[in-house]
């Protein structure tokens, strides 16, 4: 399974647990900024080398199966741009009790994709 589908599915699943639960809207600490910052900083990283991957289709291949083997630029921007967007929105609605797991599992997860990127020697282009 792809790794931004786990995230995906991840996001959906804990969104779907804690809809038991009234949305909490809960304000935001200075250490759940702090983390949403990490999160969206490590992202944005990602979005950057799928860029890289949508740029050189004869070097590398993206494993997201919902952007395929080879999506364009266009696609890639939208998509990383959604899906920081959601993440946003999921860390506002979730109860404060659960924000800081949410995040720290986020940032790990994408955290993860970038040093496997990074390994395979797909760099940052803009």
């Amino acid at each position: 399974m792809g790794y931004l589908k786990e995230i995906i599915m991840f996001k959906f699943i804990f969104l779907f647990l804690l809809s038991f639960n009234a949305c909490a809207f809960d304000e935001w600490s200075e250490a759940d900024k702090t983390r949403e910052a990490v999160y969206l900083a490590v992202d944005t990283v990602d979005w950057l080398q799928t860029r890289t991957i949508a740029k050189n289709p004869n070097k590398y291949y993206e494993k997201n199966p919902i952007l395929g083997d080879h999506p364009s630029v266009g696609q890639v921007n939208n998509y990383s741009l959604c899906m920081m967007l959601a993440h946003v929105a999921a860390v506002t609605v979730i109860p404060s009790e659960y924000r800081a797991p949410f995040q720290y599992v986020s940032i790990a997860v994408v955290s993860n994709s970038v040093y496997k990127n990074y390994k395979l020697g797909i760099t940052i282009n803009f």
